[in-house]
């Protein structure tokens, strides 16, 4: 009989304690963000795509997707929701695309506010499936391999870039008999795929740059015979011809697209806490110029808190400056002027905000 009254009052007690904390949690304020624009119009369109996502990740955790016209969309997650969370669902997506795109094998690209993921299928078909965030429209098409092309054990297919009605994929073969990778293009409105095949690849793993129209800006590495070291060469080819792009064979380049209709690469080659680079380089003149943006304005800031996002021809920068604002700016890499630059506040200047990423839609 003491066990039982033990258990009861030890039951009630906890159920009391589950209340008060509950109760205390959502009296808490929330996080209240001020736009403020400190340079340009927040009206431009390379403006009004960005969404901050901002992660507050305190006793009330919550996710905030601002953008810079001022409408804040937010997310409350209990501690349930926090210890069996799938990182996946931070896609606002139906079941069965999730469910997709859930292994750890699958990668994923966001472009343009639609997301693309493919996966090997049975007899060796390719499905792609790719969900439109702004229509809330999913879209599957299951393909056969191209001609000669069979894969036997894992592959990871890596969608690159969409450009028209046409998406380029990265495959890497897992089996370690079959060196290197290939490249394929998917015509989204024929329902069919082809192998890319780009010159002085044979026996090399390569790294698309950028693409713009039939061009396409990519680098080759493969060991140097005799030497305990690699070698890095970079080409332009319309899949008709080549051109070496000497000055860029010994930069590392992390983000990179080819526009001005394939003219010009621009690429992101440093970040760090005070400062950014990136280079743009001329295809026909061959002139290379560099650019840098620098931060030292923000003393304090919080370098782990720093995104940085090459996408449509355009530089987007967040900066979380550690006094509860996080600054954001819309550079012209061409110029390397700030068209646009606006500050997050937040108005209770929480510790355990950050900012996740920018994402253009």
């Amino acid at each position: 009989m003491r066990n039982f009254k033990f258990v009861l009052i030890l039951t009630v007690v906890s159920f009391l304690t589950i209340g008060i904390y509950g109760w205390f949690i959502h009296s808490m304020d929330e996080s209240e963000f001020v736009i403020e624009t400190v340079k340009g119009d927040p009206k431009q369109q390379a403006v009004q795509s960005i969404h901050a996502e901002i992660l507050d990740r305190g006793l009330k955790p919550m996710d905030y997707e601002i953008t810079l016209n001022d409408r804040v969309q937010k997310t409350t997650h209990d501690f349930l929701d926090q210890l069996f969370k799938n990182p996946f669902d931070i896609i606002d997506a139906p079941r069965a695309f999730r469910r997709f795109i859930a292994p750890n094998s699958v990668n994923t690209l966001e472009q343009d506010g639609i997301v693309y993921a493919m996966r090997l299928q049975k007899e060796g078909r390719w499905e792609l499936q790719y969900f439109n965030q702004k229509k809330q429209r999913l879209f599957k098409k299951i393909v056969s391999a191209p001609a000669g092309i069979k894969y036997k054990g894992e592959v990871q297919f890596n969608p690159f870039q969409r450009s028209g009605d046409s998406l380029y994929v990265y495959v890497v073969d897992e089996d370690p008999t079959n060196v290197g990778n290939h490249f394929f293009k998917f015509d989204l409105k024929a329902d069919t795929i082809q192998t890319v095949d780009l010159p002085k690849t044979s026996n090399e793993y390569f790294n698309v740059l950028g693409i713009n129209g039939e061009k396409i800006v990519y680098q080759t590495e493969g060991d140097i015979n005799g030497l305990d070291a690699t070698k890095r060469n970079t080409y332009i080819s319309d899949r008709k011809t080549v051109q070496s792009l000497t000055a860029l064979d010994s930069i590392d380049l992390y983000q990179s697209e080819l526009i001005e209709d394939g003219t010009k690469l621009v690429a992101l080659i440093d970040a760090d806490q005070e400062r950014f680079k990136w280079i743009v380089y001329d295809i026909d003149s061959k002139k290379l110029t560099r650019h840098s943006n620098d931060f030292n304005k923000w003393q304090g800031a919080d370098g782990s808190s720093t995104y940085f996002r090459l996408e449509n021809g355009v530089i987007y920068t967040g900066l979380n400056t550690g006094t509860g604002i996080f600054n954001v700016q819309v550079i012209d890499p061409l110029s390397g002027n700030v068209i646009y630059e606006g500050n997050i506040k937040d108005r209770l200047k929480r510790q355990d905000i950050i900012l996740n990423e920018l994402v253009v839609k």
